[in-house]
């Protein structure tokens, strides 16, 4: 039927429409300036706790609040970004999407891929997190106006999402539009 690449292609782009789509919902404009506003928007509170973050990531507190772990950061932009990715496993991974019902009516997430947690997952979730922060057309246009001579000056496309260099530059090769 289809290969492997291509379930993976469409997977990412789905991902990439999921996070538009989100952001086109609840009115977000780029760039996000407070992505916690966003969290407690959803019910949730974003709590520093860097052993938390790694153990469990988000936590349903009742059945219609969460807390969603980040370590402590230096930089808001990583802030920024572990939000973003921990929002990537909420709508991804738990059963917020899927079903009204169940996730209201009880005090837990109910996740996908309890007991097969894979590092696919995690980038799914990165993935989400680079594609909420730095929606595809916005981003494809920052690289534009940040080009000169055939350079992309990502520092500059960072600075407008908000994000590190790094996590501009490797959005950008995910998507195809920067190379290594």
């Amino acid at each position: 039927m289809f290969d492997n690449e291509y379930r993976k292609l469409k997977k990412y782009e789905l991902i990439d429409q999921l996070a538009y789509e989100i952001r086109k919902a609840m009115h977000i404009e780029t760039p996000i300036n407070d992505i916690d506003q966003i969290v407690e928007y959803l019910g949730g509170t974003v709590v520093v706790d860097s052993r938390k973050h790694m153990n469990i990531g988000i936590e349903k507190t009742s059945n219609k609040t969460f807390n969603l772990y980040v370590p402590e950061c230096r930089r808001e932009e990583d802030h920024k970004f572990y939000v973003a990715q921990q929002l990537g496993r909420f709508f991804l991974h738990t059963n917020y999407l899927a079903d009204d019902n169940v996730y209201y009516e009880s005090d837990e997430f109910v996740f996908k891929n309890k007991d097969d947690y894979s590092c696919n997952y995690v980038f799914e979730e990165n993935f989400f997190g680079g594609a909420f922060l730095m929606p595809y057309e916005e981003y494809k246009n920052q690289i534009k106006l940040n080009c000169e001579n055939g350079i992309v000056h990502t520092d500059k496309v960072a600075e407008y999402f908000g994000v590190t260099t790094g996590t501009a530059s490797w959005r950008g090769k995910q998507l195809g539009l920067l190379k290594d």
